[in-house]
């Protein structure tokens, strides 16, 4: 096909090579673009006086793919490395990730554990067919860097697997593969795990081959993510030439960052570590998900997107969802209206407070309330011990509090407000307030966290640690020590667990009340999803009594299931729920004397199960396990999605986040600079008055000696 310079012209460097290919241009990638065009145009040209070119193939023209979104199909060309394309085109990078085919043919290459991200990688449908691609495959390649909104597109296939792309026709289909028997044995243990039984056991009862399946089936918390972790680093350890992956399904994000730091392999894993990871996911088009378990605020803008779809409970038998708690329907209805009810199903729900070490937090530190992450009450021990969660909807609840309790919104509009009014006020005003008083705050704390503070309490790097009830729970869970006692500042006694959780409180018509932020979790179906019988009868089974209880004592946090059918029900669910408190000890036999002597006055929880006795009121009675929702109106605020004002807010954290830590490092690394070219100086100049003083007295003598 013949072009002329000015069609020519609109085309870009990679159009240009493939054009200068098909008309015999010796070396297009060492020319220009201008050098190229002028090629091209005499080549043209001999050609049309007849001289006969045989184009080395057939070129593929790039051409934007309106529904897509993206660039189409470039041919590969292992000669073209990516530095010679990027000292051409700074557009291009070489990027490496998983390939995922969509059922339309095209695919994307996601470079980032297998999720959508925004370095993800566009394939086109011809470049999958030509290269024999497959879902699944490690490509490595040269693409295109996005632009206007639009993703990057694969350019140019490296490698598969590890393979030369050209290499792959020759491989076989998988369904087309016969079973390889494991008889390579994987001996785990090592002389870093001699003394480890676990390893020891495996070996001896259990050995683990080349192509072995196996399955840990253990109840919670009894170490299974542990065990898996010993069995990595083994096969690390005593087979460097394997390649190590791990998967982790559905795992706490806190789950995955200690796995990655803990072996030496890969960590594949499916979660959401946020609420806007997963608003990320749904919102793409070509989400697959059929169910989702956000925070409200999510579900709120999700809805008002038109992202969620109704629950519609009319094609089946789902009475476990009815059983959802409904102090907690009623609430959800009086923020965000009935409808709302209506895509949804409440799950989990917990408060934000203070997780705090009992043996060097004081009774006058709880009195500062949320002032105490501003070490309010001058403890030195909390000085650069104190966390504070990396959410910027937290932070701004907790700061608000502080300060109405401190009384810096006396006198203000604000200090009429209801602490859920206050909470979700956003205006310059109060964001300025805040800023104010998180920059003082930065002068006392270790820093910022996202899943990592439930460690470092229990590792004693902290002390004090703005937290979710639930992450509390499991954090005082694990930091129980049955051989050693702790003495608790606060209250002056003596406990086996070294953590603690509170709420701060607020004198409300001469009641002390708990004040803060309160959340809760549901489930949703998605617009997208493509299996709603499916994702509703699972909705279902979470809401069962001795499901949603298990999880809960798994996850540490509040289950929205009605405590009253708990207490009082008599199916053998509701049965198996309470047995579940009874194995985890909250729940322990009594006799009806103890009944009398521990509650004289008879307000207590008893459940009798085949003519024995328990007292609920321990774990149905406390705060932080499963606290009373009713309670919680007035003091407890909801908070909702900060809609137009959500850039202010988050540029006001970006803003404290980075505060003045680069000037003071700026100011530091100046001070040192100088001090060291003024040792340098000084040293120069020592050296100068030694030499000058020794230099008169020897000439001296030689003036004596030539005399």
């Amino acid at each position: 096909m013949d072009f002329s310079r000015e069609q020519l012209q609109d085309k870009n460097l990679f159009e240009l090579r493939e054009i200068a290919r098909e008309n015999r241009v010796q070396s297009p990638t060492k020319l220009n673009k201008e050098e190229l065009i002028s090629q091209i145009v005499e080549a043209s040209s001999q050609r049309v006086k007849g001289l006969k070119i045989r184009p080395v193939s057939r070129p593929s023209k790039l051409v934007d793919a309106p529904r897509r979104n993206a660039q189409n199909d470039v041919p590969e060309k292992a000669a073209e490395s990516i530095n010679e394309i990027m000292a051409v085109d700074e557009t291009c990078e070489e990027r490496e990730g998983i390939l995922e085919i969509h059922p339309d043919s095209y695919g994307f290459i996601r470079v980032r554990n297998c999720e959508h991200s925004e370095k993800d990688v566009y394939v086109s449908a011809i470049k999958i067919r030509k290269a024999g691609l497959r879902q699944g495959d490690m490509i490595k390649g040269i693409v295109k860097v996005a632009y206007d909104n639009k993703p990057a597109a694969l350019l140019i296939i490296n490698t598969v697997n590890g393979v030369p792309a050209e290499e792959l026709r020759k491989r076989p289909r998988f369904d087309d593969l016969v079973p390889i028997y494991p008889d390579e044995r994987l001996k785990l243990e090592n002389a870093r795990s001699k003394n480890d039984f676990a390893i020891r056991e495996i070996d001896l009862i259990a050995p683990i081959g080349k192509g072995q399946r196996g399955m840990i089936v253990s109840p919670p918390k009894a170490g299974k993510t542990t065990l898996l972790k010993k069995i990595a680093n083994s096969i690390s350890e005593n087979y460097p030439d394997v390649t190590l992956m791990v998967l982790l399904i559905d795992e706490r994000p806190e789950e995955v960052t200690d796995m990655q730091r803990s072996i030496k392999g890969e960590v594949v894993y499916s979660t959401f570590d946020t609420n806007e990871t997963m608003m990320t996911e749904v919102t793409k088009g070509d989400s697959q998900i059929d169910l989702v378990c956000p925070s409200e605020y999510s579900i709120q803008k999700l809805k008002e997107k038109n992202l969620l779809q109704p629950l519609d409970m009319s094609d089946g038998d789902y009475e476990y969802i009815s059983n959802v708690y409904p102090a907690i329907r009623d609430r959800v209805e009086s923020i965000f209206g009935a409808e709302m009810n209506g895509y949804f199903v409440p799950y989990m729900w917990g408060t934000l407070g203070i997780m705090y070490n009992v043996e060097k937090v004081r009774k006058e530190d709880l009195e500062a309330g949320w002032g105490i992450l501003w070490n309010k009450a001058n403890n030195p021990e909390l000085e650069g011990k104190i966390l504070v969660k990396d959410s910027v909807r937290d932070v701004y609840a907790a700061t608000v509090c502080y300060l109405k309790e401190e009384g810096k919104l006396d006198g203000t509009p604000y200090a009429t407000l209801s602490i859920e009014q206050l909470i979700n006020t956003v205006d310059n005003t109060l964001l300025k307030m805040c800023e104010t008083v998180l920059l003082e705050q930065r002068k006392h704390i270790k820093g910022y966290e996202v899943d990592f503070g439930k460690d470092d309490m229990i590792n004693k790097i902290a002390y004090v640690d703005l937290a979710w009830s639930g992450d509390a729970m499991y954090a005082i869970e694990e930091s129980y020590n049955p051989d050693k006692t702790f003495k608790n500042l606060a209250t002056g006694e003596e406990t086996n667990y070294l953590l603690d959780y509170f709420v701060p409180t607020i004198e409300i018509d001469g009641e002390e009340k708990e004040f803060g932020n309160v959340w809760f979790d549901g489930w949703a179906i998605p617009k997208t999803a493509q299996n709603v019988p499916a994702a509703k009868e699972f909705i279902n089974f979470m809401c069962r009594p001795d499901v949603a209880m298990r999880n809960m004592m798994e996850i540490g946090y509040t289950c929205s299931f009605n405590p009253d059918k708990y207490i009082a029900g008599e199916d053998e669910f509701t049965i198996e729920a309470i047995n579940c408190l009874i194995e985890n000890e909250y729940v322990c036999e009594i006799l009806d004397d103890e009944i009398a002597e521990n509650y004289p006055d008879g307000d207590c929880i008893i459940k009798e199960i085949d003519g024995v006795k328990y007292d609920l009121t321990e774990f149905f009675g406390d705060h932080r396990r499963y606290p009373d929702f009713k309670k919680s109106e007035g003091t407890l605020g909801v908070m909702q999605d900060f809609g137009a004002q959500n850039d202010a807010v988050v540029s006001m954290w970006e803003r404290v986040k980075g505060g003045d830590e680069f000037p003071w490092k700026l100011i530091v690394a100046i001070v040192a600079c100088v001090a060291i070219v003024a040792g340098a100086f000084g040293l120069c100049f020592l050296v100068r008055h030694v030499k000058s003083k020794r230099q008169p007295h020897i000439d001296a003598d030689s003036e004596q000696q030539t005399a």
